[in-house]
């Protein structure tokens, strides 16, 4: 295959006018994430990370907990809901 500067500027320049337009180049406004102070985030790490070298994670707790919540939900509604009777339950 044979190179050329115009086939090679006109192919950077199509993939720049490209890029562009996508809004890759020219980034979006950043937003901050949480209105935390610097210091109060700060502290949250270090109370973090005092937990951590203690084995006293908080994230086991907080999954099982929704784990619970999204299991008893689903029971709950599959009970209300169920087409088909089964023999010996309450409702027949």
């Amino acid at each position: 295959m044979k190179y050329s500067r115009r086939g090679f500027f006109h192919e950077t320049f199509g993939g720049a006018a490209t890029a562009v337009i996508a809004g890759q180049i020219l980034p979006g406004t950043a937003s901050a994430q949480t209105a935390l102070s610097p210091e109060a985030a700060l502290q949250q790490l270090i109370d973090g990370n005092g937990r951590f070298a203690e084995g006293r994670m908080t994230s086991f707790a907080e999954d099982l907990d929704i784990l619970k919540a999204k299991t008893a939900e689903k029971q709950s509604r599959s009970r209300r809901y169920c087409p088909v009777r089964i023999r010996g339950s309450p409702s027949s």
